[in-house]
């Protein structure tokens, strides 16, 4: 008989893991700094404020997108990147649940 093994706090590992990945790369958090500080800013405005080649900030732009981090908006008549707030509390709320899963764990594991 093979026995699965009982993982602690396996509830939101997946999506903790996927969100500490990506916020944990000091230039996608210096876009998203940016635009919590300017608001809605043009590629061009984030590139002048970064010290990033046009391709490395357009790969962090693309992978912060694809996370629903940062969504396009409208700058007047042209376009730009806006944080999205929706997602980056969501974010926030499933890697502070899995912080606080850790801590219980190690609690429960000290009182036994």
């Amino acid at each position: 008989m093979s026995q699965k093994k009982n993982y602690l706090y396996v509830v939101g590992r997946q999506d903790a893991a996927h969100y500490f990945f990506l916020l944990g790369h000091c230039e996608r958090l210096a876009i998203l700094e940016t635009l919590g500080k300017f608001g809605a800013t043009s590629f061009r405005g984030l590139l002048l404020n970064s010290p990033l080649s046009k391709s490395s900030l357009t790969q962090h732009i693309q992978q912060l997108r694809r996370a629903g981090l940062v969504r396009p908006c409208r700058i007047g008549k042209g376009s730009g990147y806006a944080i999205n707030t929706e997602a980056t509390q969501h974010a926030y709320q499933v890697m502070a649940d899995y912080l606080k899963n850790l801590n219980r764990a190690e609690h429960s594991n000290l009182a036994a």
